[in-house]
């Protein structure tokens, strides 16, 4: 059977297959793309969410003890405002992690896109040696 077909037709059937693969790790690669935007998205929502919500409690305590101390109150706000600053370096260790998790995910897809391509050319080698046999 492998004698009916041609170097032409066999060439035709490779590139057929590699622009299937091809095409199919394109769309792999913009479905991760869009999971890891997405997840981003959702994880600063969070941490705005939070953040804001944070701010909003030091804010009423800090409201709340000004009326009962009166003086004291500037020195509780720069209490709650080391708090905020501290809980934003939190916040930013957070992003930082989430952010090396990311490009650590990247690298590795890189490297295994990279795995692929380099069997597929192997394969194609093989293939064509074993075809194109004098």
């Amino acid at each position: 059977m492998a004698d009916e077909f041609g170097t032409r037709d066999v060439f035709e059937q490779v590139d057929t297959r590699l622009g299937t693969v091809e095409q199919d790790i394109r769309s792999l690669r913009t479905e991760v793309r869009e999971g890891f935007g997405s997840l981003r998205g959702e994880m600063n929502a969070r941490f705005d969410a939070m953040s804001a919500e944070t701010n909003a409690r030091f804010d009423a305590m800090s409201a709340e003890t000004s009326a009962r101390f009166g003086t004291m109150g500037s020195e509780t706000n720069a209490r709650f405002d080391t708090m905020g600053s501290e809980t934003n370096a939190r916040f930013d260790t957070m992003n930082a992690r989430f952010d090396a998790l990311t490009l650590n995910m990247s690298m590795r897809f890189e490297r295994q896109t990279r795995w692929l391509v380099g069997m597929m050319f192997g394969w194609l080698a093989v293939m064509a040696s074993i075809w194109l046999k004098p």
